[in-house]
């Protein structure tokens, strides 16, 4: 078999990629609180986004950083690794990285977005927010405890994490 009729003869699947930062300040962490008139439909994730064609992981989270709040930024080390981090089905990996930066996130840097929520940055306890909605779910478990330690452990894969 040749290899055109090869790549035809299997499905193609994109694997999507993204890239999270997780930036302490003192004993809080930057989160992006999606506000709505509703409280039950608040929620809170990590700053970050997907990774562009071309582009390392590392200048995806930096990137993003960037263009969602206005913040310079550097890495200094990979966190956590996860497989299908949400828990829904499809092909996903997202890279965790440990950022530091200067300055804060844009003053104003709320949007009205989608069907009334309101997007906000907030550095908050993750102790605190793991009792909330925070999503992937898995960072209810492990952030608060990795916070708590300095993020002094070695970077962890976390496949389909709960």
């Amino acid at each position: 078999m040749s290899r055109a009729e090869s790549s035809t003869a299997r499905p193609q699947s994109r694997i999507r990629v993204r890239a999270v930062a997780v930036v302490p300040r003192g004993d809080t962490i930057l989160f992006l609180r999606h506000s709505h008139q509703d409280p039950d439909r608040e929620y809170w994730v990590l700053p970050g986004g997907g990774v562009n064609p071309g582009e390392s992981a590392v200048d995806a989270v930096l990137r993003e950083l960037r263009e969602e709040a206005g913040l310079q930024a550097r890495v200094d080390k990979l966190l956590y690794v996860t497989d299908r981090p949400n828990g829904i089905p499809g092909p996903e990996i997202a890279f965790y990285f440990l950022c530091r930066i200067s300055g804060e996130p844009t003053p104003g840097a709320e949007l009205l977005t989608r069907e009334g929520y309101k997007d906000e940055f907030v550095f908050a306890d993750p102790a605190e927010v793991a009792k909330l909605r925070l999503f992937p779910p898995f960072l209810r478990r492990v952030l608060p405890a990795d916070a708590a330690k300095g993020f002094t452990n070695p970077p962890v894969y976390l496949v389909e994490p709960d």
